[in-house]
């Protein structure tokens, strides 16, 4: 027993030293409105762009969800939009819904509620917890939260900076309207099956089930006076989505009257007896239905356009997905677009910055940005493009490289980028630029791959000048030009024995006729990325960050997990003997970045990581300066001081 004290005595002790778990720094807890607060080792700075999946407008001013942000838009004049003002929130918005002066925000966290009486100025007045949710409906000082798993929560906001729940309906609810006395829910069986459910909320701290309807794959829907007209996303390959009127006329057995099809359609408006879906498919545009006869549906009208999500005030369509689009449809048979206001939008996933400009490539093309005043970043230019992933600057020219094709992109003009010329190949699976040089790796079949080598002096004529073959390599997805020698990452199962492989190979391209590997670097875990400084290569992939000494032959010097945990790292950025490390678990979510003191690259130092809650795989570090493309949730940008932060002290368990 003795003993037992000493250990314990021991343990507390040595534990006095442990640097606390300050090391993890979030966006959620900066207080971004002040400036002036004492020097912190991570500080957020700003952010921009991501994915619009909601809007709403109201009293002139449009209202987006834009990555884990609110953009404030003004539209009193609806041929003439302007921005007014961003503000970064903790989470990206999924339903937005103005009222009494605040903005009610469903989000991956719950509801939040901005203060926006002073449009110019919005403010975050309460986070309340409900979990992931995904609409809401808003009756008097009351919010109805559909909370998903959390099911239907009943808020009660009249003092909007202490909400309180005061009701709530099980089950996994993902829509909510409200009209009269009774709640239309959609809601989510666990046989992944939809049901329509009506509650009787004449009492809302006791909601009370009226009747049901199995509706599948249900995702929106809209009530007028005793008509629901609901959306279903359908079946891909199976069935289409369709369009319900559904009659609520007699709560306790309602009734669908019609359905048409609908494909790839995920919202809905109604208004003067029409109802617009947005397609988040471009074909397919939003679609105009005749709905004057809830017994007698028929498609009208169609506007071509990528949109996720409308909202109608007189007859103007207010349209996000790939910024604000207004339509008029004031002849619904025949909408026009009215103005288009570009915003950074969709998922991104590189960034580059340079000379005041930050360029952000996303699954909808590259965006310039000027970053003059990098606390409020501001879109100059956009070049449209999709499913795009390699991506560098050199110079004046932007090259984008998809799976088969390379754009170069004039952007000496950050307002108005170019295309100058495209070259198309077989498979790409790496590019890098030098100087003059464009080195594109395509990973062709039957371990037969080829180095093309183009002169890009003139980028409207760009040459082939070589064509190496290079044999015997497997999966390629990294490439760096040093000289006469390329560092080529592959990353690949082994078959026999069902086990992940990286490997690094040096090889010599100074012989056009063919190239010649020099020496590889094996380990048994998948490679993603590698930075080369000098004679120090770093790679990551999984868990780990390998710091190798090219002179010579490639050599391991140091293997470090980066947190301990099971994830997956998937970019490296070495700035002042600091590695950056971009990271995210298993299902490709919670995305960390990890900083290491590699000043001596045989014995790292972790000294913590940003949170910043999204899916961020692309970073670039500037004079201090972290810019991250951070997934679905923007380019979010924030200032390091290393040096501020005390490095991650380890101690073994001791046990007795």
């Amino acid at each position: 027993m003795k003993v037992h004290y000493i250990v314990l005595f021991i343990i507390i002790f040595l534990s006095s030293f442990i640097v606390p778990t300050k090391t993890v720094h979030s966006f959620e807890k900066q207080d971004i409105s002040n400036n002036n607060q004492s020097p912190s080792s991570i500080e957020f700075i700003s952010s921009i762009g991501g994915v619009q999946n909601t809007v709403a407008v109201d009293g002139g001013y449009a209202y987006i969800g834009e990555g884990a942000g609110l953009r404030i838009v003004d539209v009193r004049d609806p041929s003439e939009p302007a921005s007014v003002v961003y503000l970064p929130l903790s989470a990206i918005p999924t339903y937005i819904q103005i009222g009494n002066g605040y903005a009610y925000i469903a989000n991956d966290v719950g509801l939040q509620i901005i203060d926006i009486q002073d449009v110019t100025k919005p403010m975050v007045v309460t986070n309340l917890c409900l979990g992931p949710s995904y609409g809401l409906s808003i009756v008097d000082n009351l919010v109805y939260v559909a909370a998903g798993r959390n099911g239907l929560q009943i808020v009660d906001v009249s003092t909007p900076t202490n909400p309180v729940i005061i009701g709530s309906h099980p089950g996994w609810v993902t829509d909510v309207e409200v009209l009269g006395q009774y709640a239309y829910v959609v809601q989510q069986e666990e046989s992944s099956s939809d049901i329509f459910v009506i509650l009787d909320i004449h009492n809302p701290a006791n909601p009370i089930p009226q009747s049901s309807l199995a509706i599948y794959r249900l995702t929106d829907l809209v009530v007028v006076e005793t008509i629901v007209y609901a959306i279903s996303h359908g079946v891909p390959a199976i069935k289409a989505g369709q369009l319900y009127t559904i009659d609520v006329s007699n709560t306790i057995a309602p009734t669908i009257r019609d359905e048409i099809d609908i494909p790839h359609t995920i919202a809905i408006e109604v208004t003067n007896g029409h109802a617009y879906m947005p397609n988040y498919v471009h074909v397919d545009g939003m679609t105009i239905v005749d709905v004057s006869d809830p017994t007698n549906l028929q498609r009208i009208g169609q506007h071509r356009t990528a949109v996720t999500d409308i909202s109608i005030v007189d007859s103007i369509a207010y349209m996000v997905g790939n910024g604000l689009e207004m339509v008029n449809i004031a002849n619904p048979a025949s909408p026009t677009q009215q103005s288009y206001l570009p915003l950074v939008s969709d998922t991104i996933v590189r960034v580059e910055a340079m000379a005041g400009i930050a360029y952000v490539l996303s699954d909808a093309g590259l965006y310039t940005l000027d970053i003059s005043d990098i606390t409020k970043p501001r879109l100059l230019g956009h070049y449209a493009v999709s499913q795009f992933y390699q991506f560098q600057i050199q110079g004046s020219l932007a090259y984008i490289g998809s799976r088969h094709e390379i754009h170069l992109v004039d952007v000496s003009d950050p307002r108005n980028p170019i295309l100058v010329s495209q070259i198309n190949f077989p498979y790409i699976a790496a590019m890098q630029v030098l100087d003059d040089q464009m080195y594109v790796y395509s990973d062709q079949s039957d371990f037969q791959d080829d180095l093309y080598i183009f002169d890009v002096s003139n980028p409207a004529e760009p040459q082939q000048i070589e064509r190496i073959n290079v044999e015997g390599l497997i999966s390629v997805n990294n490439l760096a030009v040093i000289d006469n020698q390329i560092f080529v990452l592959s990353s690949y199962t082994n078959a026999n024995e069902d086990i992940a492989v990286g490997e690094l190979h040096r090889i010599d391209i100074s012989d056009p006729e063919r190239a010649i590997l020099i020496n590889s670097y094996k380990t048994d875990s998948y490679l993603r990325d590698m930075e080369i400084i000098g004679n120090y290569i770093y790679l990551v992939g999984q868990e780990y960050l390998h710091i190798l000494d090219r002179e010579g032959t490639i050599r391991l010097i140091s293997k470090t997990d980066t947190s301990r945990k099971a994830i997956s790292l998937s970019d490296v950025k070495v700035h002042n003997d600091i590695a950056y490390i971009t990271s995210s678990d298993l299902y490709g979510n919670s995305a960390a970045i990890h900083l290491l003191d590699v000043s001596n690259p045989a014995q790292p130092l972790r000294l913590g990581q940003i949170d910043p809650q999204g899916g961020g795989s692309g970073i670039n570090v500037i004079d201090g300066l972290v810019y991250i493309a951070n997934g679905r949730q923007g380019l979010r940008v924030v200032r390091v001081q290393p040096e501020l932060i005390p490095p991650e002290i380890f101690l073994p368990l001791i046990w007795v």
